[in-house]
């Protein structure tokens, strides 16, 4: 196994996550600006670039899991138990919901 510092690790966990966050909030930002504008090509391109975008997304969450997971170890406290709870319910969420409703508008 790579041998990699805490403080790599935690600096990669950040920098997906803030990615994750941005790729998510142009995709949001676009959506809306396109669908108010009306023009039904721009709308298509928009769309059609979500769906390259998710391309990217969809390893930077990998990302964000693997850290995560390396950064909370084996602990048993309280709000990690509470998190890996939750993330399994956002990756079901994401993989099966939200990520084919991407490719189905574009």
């Amino acid at each position: 196994m790579l041998d990699v510092s805490r403080k790599t690790v935690r600096t990669g966990h950040a920098v997906s996550g803030i990615l994750a966050i941005l790729l998510i909030t142009a995709f949001l930002v676009s959506t809306v600006m396109v669908e108010l504008s009306g023009n039904t090509m721009l709308i298509t391109q928009v769309k059609q670039g979500i769906a390259y975008g998710v391309v990217v997304l969809i390893p930077t969450m990998i990302a964000i899991r693997m850290s995560g997971r390396r950064l909370a170890g084996t602990s048993q406290a309280s709000l990690i138990v509470r998190k890996r709870r939750q993330m399994v319910i956002i990756a079901v969420n994401g993989l099966f919901v939200l990520v084919p409703c991407a490719f189905g508008l574009a």
